[in-house]
């Protein structure tokens, strides 16, 4: 959705080139994926930490638009020429188009048996619960 909204508001290069939209995941780390000029997946999504050479392969060979609030994080890791770092904000109004191609292609999903996908396996920690079953209250932070 980020990658076919920003090529709807961009002026396209004479060259070829990548979207690369991120968003950010706390610390070093951002969610990411690659597509090229026709929104055809080249990298599938996933979990990156951020470096200074995280994409140097890629730029090197085309330019690489960065986007969405974890590109910040790899702005300040690079200054290669072919990194381009558009002010874009995600709309909800770019999924129209996504959402009008799956539907004349009959792809839906089932509701009931639909599980999302997530980029990281989810790890939570029980909360510590006082001896006496009550929740205790920190009134200096109050």
């Amino acid at each position: 959705m980020m990658a076919a909204g920003l090529k709807e508001n961009m002026s396209p290069p004479a060259s070829a080139y990548w979207l690369c939209p991120m968003i950010d995941a706390r610390r070093d780390e951002v969610f990411t994926a690659l597509y090229n000029e026709e929104l055809q997946e080249e990298e599938a999504p996933h979990a990156l930490v951020v470096s200074s050479d995280a994409f140097s392969s890629r730029l090197d060979e085309r330019l690489v638009f960065f986007f969405g609030d974890g590109s910040k994080k790899f702005q300040t890791l690079t200054s290669h020429p072919a990194a381009r770092f558009p002010a874009y904000l995600p709309d909800a109004c770019h999924l129209i188009g996504l959402a009008a191609d799956a539907f004349e292609k009959k792809r839906s999903a089932d509701l009931a048996y639909f599980e999302p996908f997530y980029v990281k396996p989810f790890y939570s920690t029980s909360p510590v619960k006082p001896s006496n079953g009550l929740a205790k209250l920190n009134y200096d932070r109050l």
